[in-house]
C-alpha cells in the first residue's frame, strides 16, 4: 500500500471515528441517562455525570475531525486522543467486570466461572 492510499485510509478512520464521537457524545448530552438502556432511575447526579463526560467525548471527537486533513503533522495529537479512547474503553471494561451481574452476558460468562 503506498503513502497516499495509507494516508486517506487513516483520514477516513479518523473521521469515522471522530463523527461518531461527536454524534454519540452530541446525543448523551441531549438526552442523558435515557440513552442507556436499563438505566432504572437515577439520580439527578448520575445523569449530570453522564452529560459531563459526553460533552468530553464529543470534543475529542471535533478535535479528530479538525486534525484529519493534517494528519502528518498533528500526531501528537492524534495519538493523545487515541490514548484517552483506549483508557476510557479500559474503564468501561474495568466497570463491566466490577459492577455487572457477568451471567447477563453470554460473551462473558467465563467470569462467573
Amino acid at each position: 500500500m503506498n503513502s497516499a492510499a495509507t494516508r486517506r485510509s487513516l483520514q477516513l478512520f479518523l473521521t469515522a471515528l471522530g463523527t461518531v464521537a461527536v454524534v454519540a457524545g452530541g446525543l448523551a448530552m441531549i438526552f442523558g441517562i435515557a440513552l442507556v438502556p436499563d438505566a432504572g432511575d437515577p439520580s439527578a447526579s448520575v445523569d449530570s455525570e453522564v452529560r459531563f463526560f459526553a460533552a468530553w467525548y464529543a470534543a475529542a471527537g471535533v478535535i479528530l475531525i479538525r486534525y484529519v486533513p493534517r494528519v502528518e503533522s498533528a500526531g501528537g495529537v492524534i495519538r493523545t486522543v487515541g490514548v484517552v479512547f483506549f483508557v476510557a474503553g479500559c474503564t468501561r471494561l474495568l466497570s463491566l467486570i466490577v459492577s455487572v451481574d457477568p451471567t447477563r452476558f453470554s460473551w462473558c460468562s467465563w467470569w462467573s466461572r
